[in-house]
């Protein structure tokens, strides 16, 4: 597979994604330890998206800060981290998630999951690739402190 075949892969596509979506997102400053702390990324569930993401960030700042991943395997492992992708998970283990994050000003990025924004999730990347669009449940990322810009509502489809 050639490099420019590796990058138009669905996993580099998502990423890419993922990070555009950070840029339409305002997190209060109170989410932030300090002046320097990092942007935290957080992985739950099943995903082939690990070494994609992190090609795709390398040399990038997100909101001007360096960045970090964790992965989470279990909802009570999240201490903290500022958007969480999650994919791969049933519907019973995503109810389970939002109910464990939904106090957390964690940006909630699901990977193509049926009804995600209608169980309380914030934005679902849904389509195939390479046409990806967005799902957004504007109620639960405010209900987070989340703010969003405007910009990225015209481009979504809004699920209440």
């Amino acid at each position: 597979m050639s490099l420019k075949d590796h990058r138009d892969s669905p996993e580099y596509i998502k990423s890419d994604h993922i990070y555009s979506i950070t840029g339409y997102v305002n997190w209060p400053v109170t989410v932030f330890n300090f002046s320097m702390s990092p942007f935290m990324i957080g992985l739950f569930g099943k995903h082939e998206i690990n070494n994609a993401l992190f090609d795709t960030l390398r040399d990038r700042r997100i909101k001007d800060r360096d960045w970090k991943a964790d992965y989470y395997e279990l909802p009570q492992q999240i201490r903290h981290c500022h958007m969480l992708f999650i994919s791969g998970i049933t519907g019973e283990e995503l109810k389970n998630l939002i109910q464990y994050i939904s106090k957390k000003k964690i940006l909630t990025v699901g990977d193509n999951i049926d009804n995600f924004c209608q169980s309380g999730g914030m934005v679902n990347l849904s389509g195939t690739h390479p046409d990806y669009r967005y799902e957004i449940n504007l109620n639960a990322i405010q209900n987070a402190g989340l703010t969003v810009q405007e910009e990225f509502l015209i481009m979504a489809t809004l699920i209440e």
